[in-house]
């Protein structure tokens, strides 16, 4: 039954995706590993508005690791560039095949692809913001707080102007080891240094954290919902810029799925949001 409702709930979401914007250029499956063996889904999606040296979202899609597609989040491409900014959707490596790092290195790939080559699109490569869904949002997280993944691709991090976690994973645990096949090893010191919320402190100590905003939703997996309250009193702690809303009437898809249609507050938030942190750069 689970099948069933997954597989009508993509089907679903494609026909959403199809739908195409006026005055927005969009081109697909672009791959963002140089190496020759690239693999399928190391490819990304971009939408570009009609301007010059817009600001860049990129965007990673959730699915425990294990699944997920960017085909299935057009609305988002759609919706921010007619509000000016370039989005960049990505696939990535997926377990059981891939374990962590995997799929957070890919994550980094995709932010040196778009520093190297976005001004190529009439971008702005010094202006990006790091952006993902569930397990998407646990990737963003970690790219940020965890200063190897881009250091290890020569990323400066000062590119890096703010962070959107939508209904974001932020640590590693047995509830969710029960969802990600293969995704992370079941070492307790190896789960626990891929925990978003155990990195916060060494991060502030290295240098500034970028501002972020968590979003989850109301009738969300009860564990996100703590989860993304226990990561707002980690930055309260060390003192680390952050918004955090939960948004009535939405569901964890839903959360995201529905940014773009008429009056969702979702969308409100995270526009105003990032013209916010455009404006202080």
């Amino acid at each position: 039954m689970r099948g069933i409702v997954l597989l009508l709930t993509c089907l679903w979401l494609l026909s959403l995706g199809k739908t195409v914007m006026p005055d927005i250029r969009i081109i697909t499956d672009i791959p963002y590993n140089p190496s020759p063996d690239v693999h399928p889904r190391q490819v990304l999606d971009l939408y570009l508005p009609t301007i010059d040296h817009f600001a860049v979202v990129l965007y990673i899609h959730g699915g425990a690791w294990v699944g997920g597609d960017k085909n299935l989040y057009a609305n988002i491409g759609n919706t921010l560039a007619q509000a000016g900014y370039g989005v960049a959707i990505i696939n990535y490596r997926l377990s059981p095949e891939y374990s962590h790092p995997a799929h957070t290195q890919d994550g980094a790939m995709a932010v040196k692809w778009l520093s190297d080559h976005i001004a190529d699109y009439a971008g702005n490569p010094h202006s990006l913001f790091l952006t993902g869904h569930s397990a998407g949002g646990h990737m963003v997280s970690l790219l940020t707080l965890d200063h190897q993944y881009l250091d290890a691709v020569d990323i400066d991090r000062s590119i890096i102007k703010g962070v959107i976690a939508y209904s974001g994973l932020y640590w590693i645990d047995d509830w969710i080891m029960g969802w990600a096949k293969n995704a992370f090893s079941d070492d307790e010191a190896e789960r626990r240094a891929a925990s978003p919320i155990h990195l916060v402190e060494n991060a502030v100590e290295a240098g500034d954290i970028p501002p972020f905003l968590m979003i989850a939703s109301e009738n969300d997996y009860p564990q996100l919902l703590v989860e993304q309250a226990d990561m707002g009193n980690k930055f309260d702690e060390y003192h680390v810029a952050y918004t955090a809303y939960v948004i009535d009437d939405r569901d964890h898809f839903g959360l995201v799925t529905r940014i773009g249609t008429p009056d969702d507050h979702t969308t409100d938030i995270i526009i105003a949001w990032l013209n916010e942190q455009s404006e202080v750069e």
